[in-house]
């Protein structure tokens, strides 16, 4: 299969930008298929199936999120229980595997040896949730049938004439962009110290990035790009924050699951090692992300929207 693109096509007239929607979900919808395939039966052979696979299924989220007026709620509805369920299923499979990584690259000693150990056997009892999702939604095509209602559903007649009321494809996409892009204006100053604030602030972030993606052919090509690359270098900020925080959470919950002394303390100078290192990533954020910034953030987007209303 080759690999959906981040970038889709312009739907260049008024009934294109139905079939174009069906074409992308489409599109969001077999990447999901490949790597839950791929996880379920190769995550030994490269465990980036694993991580691949919960992106995709972010992306089609979104797809769903940009294409919203186009799709019956009832359908939308039940591919996002889809899309969540198999995102879930391999939450513990990919937990692991970057624990797995992170003491595989740490310095060899009994200890080390022992608690990879026993991550890899719990890594194999994850990786059964990913197979049950893999007979649910693979095997027993249920992805796939719901895939097939969204073709039929979005190339409804009466979405692909002139006349359609969801206007020309920049007046869609700059509808839909404003709607995404709203939860992640009001939320993106956010106090220190609060993790959780600036997790949901990354989530929206990601989730405007993949609609820039999926919207931008369909927007002028400058300010999107402008724009684009600003959401970006947030979101790769952010992303070292939440990763030393997650991190920090994962070796704390198993130093419950040891008893071996030397295990606990190596598990214990993780923790403090993450915790440490996410001090220094909040602070640089802190630091760089200022009221300036937001300002510029704000304004680069107002840019882009007056380009749509000039073409």
């Amino acid at each position: 299969m080759t690999e959906s693109p981040k970038w889709t096509a312009p739907a260049a007239t008024h009934g294109a930008i139905a079939r174009s929607a069906a074409s992308t979900l489409r599109s969001r919808l077999d990447a999901v298929l490949h790597y839950l395939r791929q996880a379920a039966q190769h995550a030994e052979e490269d465990p980036e199936y694993v991580h691949q696979l919960r992106i995709a299924t972010r992306r089609a989220g979104v797809a769903l999120q940009v294409f919203a007026e186009l799709i019956p709620d009832e359908l939308a509805s039940r591919l996002k229980q889809s899309f969540k369920a198999i995102r879930k299923s391999a939450d513990d499979a990919r937990d692991l595997d970057v624990m797995a990584e992170r003491l595989a690259e740490s310095p060899a000693n009994d200890s080390a040896a022992q608690l990879l150990e026993a991550v890899l056997a719990a890594r194999v009892v994850a990786q059964e949730s990913v197979k049950d999702s893999d007979r649910v939604y693979v095997e027993g095509r249920q992805l796939a049938d719901l895939a097939d209602e969204v073709s039929s559903a979005v190339c409804d007649p009466a979405l692909n004439q002139d006349e359609n009321p969801h206007g020309r494809p920049g007046t869609f996409a700059e509808r839909r962009l404003r709607k995404i892009v709203k939860p992640f204006f009001k939320n993106m100053k956010v106090r220190k110290n609060d993790l959780a604030g600036l997790h949901q602030l990354r989530i929206q972030g990601k989730r405007l990035r993949y609609a820039l993606e999926l919207l931008a052919a369909s927007l002028p090509e400058k300010p999107c790009r402008k724009f684009y690359r600003r959401v970006v270098k947030l979101q790769n900020k952010l992303g070292k924050i939440t990763d030393h925080s997650a991190a920090a959470v994962r070796w704390g919950r198993w130093i419950e699951r040891v008893e071996a002394p030397d295990q606990i303390a190596l598990l214990e100078d993780a923790v403090r090692g993450e915790e440490q290192l996410l001090k220094v990533a909040s602070q640089k954020y802190f630091r760089w992300w200022t009221k300036k910034r937001r300002r510029m953030m704000r304004k680069k987007f107002e840019s882009l929207v007056e380009a749509c209303t000039a073409e």
